[in-house]
């Protein structure tokens, strides 16, 4: 569930080996920094 900059999820990637919500984090981190011209 997402709204505005709030994200709530439920994950356990230890059981899974999937790692899309640490990419999906690393993005969006990534495009809120260029935003700020960090």
């Amino acid at each position: 569930i997402r709204q505005g900059h709030l994200l709530a999820t439920s994950f356990h990637p230890e059981l899974t080996g999937d790692n899309r919500i640490h990419r999906f984090f690393v993005d969006q981190l990534c495009k809120e920094s260029s935003k700020a011209g960090i």
